[in-house]
């Protein structure tokens, strides 16, 4: 595949469990941005190793209560161990960037705004996306 045409495929994104308000946030933020497209989103606990390999998402956003499991985190890094994990506290004041490499960023609070910056950053450090 030319490198112009790897250079302008979207970001694949898999959103899953998070309370509906702030996934209609996220939702909104990321259809405003051609950079992105949501590949799936599953309002509860799902398989997340299945849903990923399915979806072949680049990144999960994801509550940050399911992703504290060990078991969780496991077979992420099994299934796709490039996917990146941006794992969201309930009210959405606490975001943490996985890299599964591993690899952690404390990112704190983040605003509608700043979510697709931090994500758009991530993935072309591993060279996904445009």
């Amino acid at each position: 595949m030319p490198s112009e045409t790897i250079a302008a495929l979207p970001i694949r994104v898999l959103l899953i469990d998070m309370p509906q308000m702030l996934r209609q946030i996220i939702r909104q933020t990321l259809a405003r941005d051609p950079r992105f497209v949501i590949v799936g989103e599953y309002t509860e606990h799902v398989a997340i190793d299945l849903a990923v390999n399915r979806s072949k998402a680049d990144f999960v956003i994801m509550g940050s209560a399911v992703f504290e499991s060990r078991a969780v985190r496991d077979r992420l890094l099994e299934e796709g161990p490039q996917v990146r994990v941006l794992a969201v506290g309930p009210d959405g004041a606490q975001t943490t960037l996985y890299e599964l490499q591993p690899h952690e960023v404390a990112l704190g609070e983040l605003s509608p705004e700043h979510l697709a910056s931090v994500m758009a950053g991530a993935a072309s450090d591993v060279g996904v996306g445009g």
